[in-house]
């Protein structure tokens, strides 16, 4: 959904001030595409998350205030309730005027009336979010898995941000699956073309996602023989001569053979 404008407060600026300068305009790209466009993008740097985890409630109750307003919204105490005039209802425009006024109205920069505890809380719940993330464990469940894939010699931040990213959508125990399914598998192992894949190929949402759905599987594996249940098949089979089976035929009818 596309909306036409949003407000931006100065604990915004104050707030992006703060981090890298070479991180400030991601910060700003990221904002602007959120609040017109409503998209996120998968991964951003570490302190752009955490300023952001602060930004984005504060524009989505925004949106549900614009949303309201367009509703018509709480009437005050002090209101007079008016009858609608019919004059409304046959010129339609004026509807439409009503609505873009409402729309300026909330696109003006105005103080910002979030209490500073809200912010406060907001900040340090993102906060905790990062680094309560145990980035070692998952990259140790990696290594232990794939002992046949390219080792992570640097936890960066990119990758911190994949992994965060990862734990919003799956458990450990899944990406651990994915692990031991991409080691089982010849093709990411590199052995069908010399391409392998890595802990960062993995990592991403789309590739997760096939490889758990057994997209990589090998087709040995995927075409099992059905096990014979037979008790007797692994019996080894016993060279009699020709001499034992006349004895025997003999002996079970008594020498009296036709």
């Amino acid at each position: 959904m596309q909306y036409e404008g949003f407000v931006v407060y100065r604990s915004f600026y104050e707030a992006i001030e703060k981090i890298p300068e070479e991180e400030q305009l991601i910060a700003y790209k990221i904002m602007m595409d959120y609040a017109l466009n409503d998209t996120l993008p998968e991964d951003m740097p570490l302190s752009v998350d955490i300023i952001f985890g602060l930004i984005k409630p504060q524009i989505d109750k925004n949106r549900e205030r614009a949303a309201n307003g367009r509703k018509g919204g709480r009437k005050k105490k002090t209101e007079k309730v008016e009858k609608p005039q019919v004059l409304e209802e046959k010129q339609p425009e004026n509807e439409e005027k009503t609505e873009k006024s409402c729309q300026k109205s909330l696109e003006v920069v105005g103080k910002d009336l979030t209490p500073e505890s809200e912010k406060s809380e907001a900040v340090e719940t993102a906060t905790e979010a990062v680094h309560r993330t145990d980035y070692k464990k998952i990259i140790d469940i990696y290594h232990k898995c794939c002992p046949s894939l390219s080792k992570v010699v640097k936890v960066t931040e990119k990758r911190k941000t994949a992994i965060r990213a990862r734990l919003r959508s799956y458990t450990e125990d899944e990406l651990r699956k994915c692990f031991e399914m991409a080691e089982r598998s010849q093709f990411l192992r590199g052995e069908k073309g010399g391409w392998k894949a890595n802990f960062d190929w993995l990592m991403n949402e789309n590739n997760i996602a096939k490889v758990l759905e057994g997209t990589y599987e090998d087709n040995e594996r995927k075409a099992e023989p059905k096990k014979n249940n037979n008790q007797f098949h692994n019996l080894e089979e016993r060279g009699y001569s020709q001499d034992y089976y006349a004895a025997l035929e003999e002996r079970l009818t008594g020498g009296k053979v036709s």
